[in-house]
């Protein structure tokens, strides 16, 4: 299992996210955007989401959303 992290550059959510998933040595693949890039549009408009990040957690290849900062940290702490 891995997550994958989409990000905008002056996101503090998202350098927090990769920076508790570096801590506990879990492997992730982190995505940086621009805020208004058309993938990031539809990511948004797909998970109902509407701030950065954007986290899945990927396990044998398939992705599911699981929210933001405050979800990862849930997952993984709890």
């Amino acid at each position: 299992m891995k997550y994958k992290i989409y990000a905008t550059e002056t996101c503090g959510y998202c350098r927090m996210a990769k920076n508790l998933l570096e801590q506990k040595g879990i492997e992730y693949e982190y995505l940086t955007m621009e805020a208004g890039s058309d993938i990031m549009m539809e990511l948004k408009d797909w998970t109902k989401q509407q701030t950065v990040p954007i986290i899945f957690e990927v396990t044998d290849g398939v992705e599911t959303f699981i929210g933001g900062f405050t979800e990862l940290n849930k997952a993984i702490n709890n």
